[in-house]
């Protein structure tokens, strides 16, 4: 089948246009003119050059394309308008495009995330019935995107894809934490306990093709996660055992934190470039569970982790030292 991905060239795209390709699909990668192809240029794939804000590009990607996952988005901005643009209108446009296309496309995966909910209250995990509060405009914007994909369900087989965090080779923010415990140093923010989900990103590209291949998954959300949860010190001793270092555990306090996240945001509007910490993602930090239950998926899907956290990590760890990032 003929396979259109937004988002390709990204740290999970590029992982799904592996996972396509060992699957058969016939790959077409939405990608701009200026995009880092690193990733999938020697794959055998299809370039198919546009961008989710224009529209009339769009047309014609979307063309005689029977699946679409629509990854493409923003994780950072330093205009949170951009969020909005991307995330939101960007989905709108690829949505409207899909619907212009006609009965050709059997399913449509839309990639949200976690972010939309905003955390959990307690160690109950989070459903897909929760209510939604986002407390950062990331999460508001992918809510806004989420909204445009439940709006088009009416006339389009879409399903909602809402992962937490994911971790894996190419991946740049996880490897942040990675860079800290190589020195040595475990960090961890503020001296209460906090619990979040994880998805090792092959687990997480399994998933969406799953949800390709169930044909009860149309007009449904999912959470793709391990079932079970961990805390940052638990994720900061599996990242130290995988890279055979000991290192101190370092408790950042809140104060602290926070002016650090204020300084960063005023560099990233000086320099005009997005930066990992800001105000609004040092308050998502600050949350205590950002967890999520991944068991609609288990019983609609079949869905199950291939790659616990212990073996995950030591996979990603690797793949850094092997690749010179660490």
């Amino acid at each position: 089948m003929k396979a259109l991905v937004t988002g390709a060239n990204g740290f999970i795209g590029s992982h799904l246009v592996e996972g396509l390709i060992e699957k058969s699909y016939e790959v077409y990668c939405l990608v701009r003119k200026t995009s880092d192809l690193k990733w999938i240029k020697n794959l055998p794939v299809k370039f198919v050059y546009g961008d989710i804000n224009d529209y009339s590009s769009l047309i014609e990607a979307v063309k005689d394309k029977e699946i679409v996952f629509h990854l493409a988005g923003l994780t950072k901005a330093y205009d949170v308008r951009d969020y909005y643009k991307v995330n939101a209108e960007g989905s709108k446009n690829l949505f409207q495009s899909c619907k212009e296309a006609g009965n050709n496309i059997k399913k449509i995966v839309y990639l949200s995330s976690l972010a939309i909910t905003g955390p959990a209250n307690n160690m109950n995990s989070l459903t897909e019935d929760v209510k939604c509060q986002p407390v950062s405009d990331y999460g508001k914007s992918k809510y806004e995107g989420e909204k445009y994909a439940v709006q088009y369900m009416k006339e389009l087989p879409i399903t909602i894809i809402r992962p937490p965090v994911v971790y894996g080779p190419r991946d740049k923010d996880v490897y942040c934490y990675f860079q800290f415990v190589n020195k040595g140093i475990r960090l961890r923010i503020g001296y209460d306990e906090k619990y979040v989900s994880v998805v090792y990103v092959k687990d997480l590209v399994r998933g969406m093709i799953l949800v390709v291949e169930s044909e009860k998954s149309t007009g449904q959300i999912y959470f793709i996660s391990e079932e079970k949860m961990y805390s940052y010190d638990e994720i900061g001793e599996t990242i130290a055992s995988a890279l055979n270092k000991k290192g101190i555990s370092i408790t950042v306090p809140y104060f602290v934190a926070q002016g650090v996240s204020i300084i960063t945001e005023l560099i990233s509007h000086i320099t005009k470039k997005p930066s990992l910490l800001n105000r609004q993602k040092f308050f998502e930090m600050k949350q205590k569970y950002w967890i999520c239950s991944p068991i609609k998926a288990m019983k609609e899907l079949g869905f199950s982790i291939e790659y616990p956290l212990l073996e995950g990590i030591k996979i990603t760890a690797d793949w850094y030292k092997e690749n010179h990032w660490l």
